[in-house]
């Protein structure tokens, strides 16, 4: 890939998608496993200089790449750094977002349990 290509994608990346509300959950999952499984602390370090944001993005670029053109990610990017497009990837607006999701899932999973009944 070029470096024009490529300096589009990161700009893309950290303009487009969120990377907030990645680290967030990034950091939410590190605690939640450091609860559940008994790890000595320089393991759980090693992990986390290990699966960084960095290493996302890194993962993120060639997935991009094979969508995306550079005219693509210019109007991308040009939108996104609007106040609409701020909007659209900010953390709570995306967690409410997931919330409801969730939500709906359980509630399907809920009334299939009850219906399992009825075999």
């Amino acid at each position: 890939m070029d470096e024009r290509k490529e300096y589009w994608i990161r700009l893309f990346i950290k303009k487009c998608t969120a990377l907030n509300s990645s680290k967030e959950q990034l950091d939410f999952y590190f605690k939640w496993c450091e609860q559940t499984y008994n790890v000595t602390d320089t393991y759980l370090l090693d992990l986390k200089k290990k699966h960084t944001i960095d290493e996302y993005i890194n993962r993120l670029v060639p997935v991009v790449d094979k969508y995306f053109s550079i005219d693509d990610l210019k109007e991308v990017v040009k939108f996104y750094s609007t106040k609409a497009g701020k909007k659209l990837i900010n953390y709570n607006f995306l967690q409410e977002i997931g919330k409801v999701g969730s939500d709906i899932n359980m509630q399907i999973e809920q009334e299939f349990a009850m219906g399992n009944n009825k075999i």
